[in-house]
């Protein structure tokens, strides 16, 4: 029998009882939540009621399922590349879990079990050749002058990088070997005074650990709208000269 005549079979039976399920939940201590409803259930139910109908439907919903060989889960998302430089090629795996029939012999105890799937491609690197790969793999480019906030944002976007938003530990470390001479910007920008802070990739840096605003700060002055970073510490700032760390995220 093909799978769309299956298919097509079993929609007309449980049309055709339907009018029989809702007498048999009135005269009999028949409860099936829907989460439980399978061709085991018809098939119990079938032999409860004496419904040869409803244990026809039992065994095509067994059949059919024993025939598809198992249902799947969906495929998780894609790993990361294994290699971060650009002009190099590594692998990136996905996986998912696939249920199918423990025994040869038949279908009874099908979706008991499960195996994984793995499935790898080739990847490229992401990071440019004038970008450096730290050891934590993180793609990061510095400026060698100073430049006001709008200069500091087209440089990192020349090469489709973002000025670095601080949002985890390795990039708090990465990012300090700089600061630590001299101020930085980092993401981290308001539409107006004392406004929330908006980043455009990545998270709230605020929720880290390691996050402190200098002692008077936020100064929430009438042009503090953007964000920089020095010594361990974060400012709200106005337009002024500072260095800046690009970074290009896989």
């Amino acid at each position: 029998m093909s799978f769309f005549f299956k298919l097509s079979f079993i929609s007309f039976a449980l049309a055709n009882v339907c009018n029989t399920a809702v007498i048999l939940n009135e005269t009999l201590d028949v409860s099936i939540p829907f989460q439980e409803a399978d061709e085991h259930t018809l098939l119990e139910l079938g032999e409860k009621v004496n419904s040869p109908l409803l244990k026809l439907i039992g065994f095509a919903l067994k059949n059919l399922k024993c025939n598809i060989n198992g249902p799947c889960d969906i495929w998780s998302p894609w790993t990361r590349c294994s290699t971060v430089p650009k002009g190099t090629f590594g692998i990136r795996t996905r996986s998912r879990s696939c249920y199918q029939e423990q025994t040869i012999s038949g279908c009874d105890n099908f979706g008991k079990t499960k195996h994984v799937e793995n499935q790898n491609e080739v990847c490229e690197g992401f990071c440019p050749t004038n970008y450096n790969t730290t050891s934590t793999s993180l793609c990061l480019k510095t400026s060698t002058e100073k430049k006001k906030r709008h200069a500091a944002e087209k440089f990192c976007e020349e090469d489709g990088g973002h000025i670095i938003n601080i949002d985890t530990q390795k990039r708090y470390e990465a990012a300090s070997s700089v600061a630590n001479i001299s101020s930085i910007w980092v993401q981290g920008k308001r539409s107006q005074q004392a406004g929330p802070w908006q980043y455009i990739v990545g998270e709230d840096p605020e929720s880290q650990p390691f996050f402190k605003w200098d002692e008077g700060d936020p100064e929430n002055g009438v042009n503090d709208v953007y964000m920089r970073f020095y010594k361990s510490e974060f400012y709200d700032c106005v337009d002024s000269n500072y260095i800046v760390i690009c970074e290009i995220r896989q």
